[in-house]
């Protein structure tokens, strides 16, 4: 899903108006065209622009990501739409924590409670998940 961070849809509009002159077809042909393939090209390339914003490194406890509207190449998606695709791509280590902005942004933050860790000295984060395997080790002794 690897796209130049430059990609517009006159990238695409250009090409197909070049053929349609060079069959002889006509401007009112490259915009009938267009006009199937316009709005997906341009939510495929708002989705590219949401994944590469994404991090792809491991977030510290208590570090957030927030994506908002206005970071969109083109305004076709609602929060609602982002939020669904940060979801399927963000990493497990992350949940959604709240919408900001007046419902204009979505704020990703790190599962790890960071109250959990406030009086621990070692450099190693506990996780939920070492908390209940933690708690079921000690139920079941």
């Amino acid at each position: 899903m690897e796209l130049p961070r430059t990609l517009r849809i006159k990238d695409i509009y250009i090409p197909v108006l070049q053929l349609c002159i060079k069959k002889k077809a006509g401007h009112d042909i490259s915009r009938y065209i267009m006009g199937f393939i316009k709005e997906p090209t341009m939510n495929y390339i708002n989705e590219v622009n949401i994944i590469s914003r994404i991090p792809k490194r491991n977030l510290h406890l208590g570090d957030n990501f927030a994506y908002h509207t206005s970071n969109l190449v083109y305004q076709t998606m609602d929060i609602e739409d982002i939020k669904d695709i940060i979801e399927k791509n963000i990493s497990k280590n992350m949940r959604f924590s709240h919408y900001c902005c007046a419902n204009n942004g979505v704020i990703y933050e790190n599962k790890t409670n960071p109250v959990l860790l406030r009086n621990r000295t070692d450099p190693y984060p506990v996780t939920l998940l070492d908390l209940l395997q933690l708690a079921n080790a000690a139920t079941n002794e």
